[in-house]
């Protein structure tokens, strides 16, 4: 009888958990099953839902917030200007906190894959960084599949932004792309594309005036 109470207590728990954390219900199975390999709780054992309700704790259930490391600790909202581009979308997606985190993550670096729903698991660097809801909301919306995450917010990603920038540029890609992968407008990305051209077209001047080639 013990044992049949504690395990009543621990799925009152996980379903508490699941409210809190606003999981919907189609969202919630692809949960169940990433964590235990159960299609329900009811098929799980005791040893999986106690690892289910802990990473539902560490995504923020029972008042905890996901686990951040130091750079993440700062508040999103003091982070300055609007999001835009894919940032932007995720924002949409999953909030402006996730994308936020998700560019403090991996953004500005190369293509990051993010994975069906389903093949999402506890220690996932998506689940890691924003928790089950984001996570399980940005790999509905673009997994299978490897993305750009653009590097966010002005207030934290000039230096950078400018280098992923002129890097998109390099390689070829278009206005458009550019500005979506170094999280910048369109307009900035243009008048970098610009400043580059009259840059490349002075370099045999000054070659020539030094006596080189």
């Amino acid at each position: 009888m013990t044992e049949l109470t504690s395990r009543q207590h621990m799925l009152a728990a996980i379903f508490l958990a699941k409210s809190e954390l606003a999981i919907e219900d189609k969202e919630w199975r692809d949960v169940v099953i990433s964590i235990t390999g159960r299609r329900n709780c009811a098929e799980a054992s005791d040893a999986e839902l106690r690892r289910l309700l802990a990473a539902l704790t560490r995504s923020g259930a029972g008042g905890r917030r996901p686990a951040t490391s130091p750079s993440q600790a700062e508040k999103p909202q003091d982070e300055g200007s609007r999001l835009r581009g894919l940032l932007a979308e995720i924002a949409e997606i999953a909030g402006r906190d996730a994308a936020i985190r998700l560019a403090r993550a991996k953004g500005g670096g190369e293509k990051v894959y993010i994975p069906a729903p389903e093949n999402l698991f506890v220690d996932h660097w998506l689940v890691a960084a924003l928790g089950w809801k984001a996570a399980l909301r940005i790999a509905r919306a673009y997994g299978p599949d490897r993305i750009n995450i653009p590097l966010g917010p002005a207030a934290f990603r000039r230096p950078r932004a400018r280098e992923a920038l002129r890097d998109a540029l390099a390689e070829g890609s278009s206005i458009a792309e550019a500005a979506r992968r170094a999280g910048v407008s369109e307009r900035t990305a243009r008048r970098r594309r610009r400043e580059r051209v009259i840059e490349d077209a002075g370099e045999p001047k000054r070659r020539r005036s030094a006596g080189v080639g």
